[in-house]
């Protein structure tokens, strides 16, 4: 997200539906000048009728020193699509593979 709208509206689309935000920061970079920041933080969020969300998260932020100018989040989540099904049979072959080559070994 870029610009003020952008982020207004990233935000506004990450908090509908969420009942419950929780953040526990695991560590942060920040450059020498303080104009940008990575944050690495577990991410334990309650959503819908209760479902509990939790997963490891980086944030990227950069300012002009007193507002947000650019805000990314990074997820763990692959690839969707084709390149996410070819990734999981690619995995699940090599699981596969060496589960074998345990076997014969022992």
């Amino acid at each position: 997200m870029e610009g003020k709208e952008a982020i207004a509206d990233g935000l506004r689309w990450g908090f509908a539906g969420i009942s419950s935000f929780g953040f526990d920061i695991n560590r942060y970079f920040a450059s020498e000048d303080g104009t940008s920041t990575v944050i690495e933080v577990s991410t334990h969020h309650v959503v819908g009728k209760g479902n509990h969300l939790d997963f490891p998260q980086v944030f990227v932020v950069d300012t002009d020193g007193t507002r947000i100018t650019k805000l990314i989040a990074f997820e763990p989540y692959g690839p969707h699509g084709m390149a996410g099904f070819g990734l999981s049979i690619g995995h699940l072959l090599h699981r596969l593979k060496s589960r074998r080559s345990a076997t014969k070994a022992a």
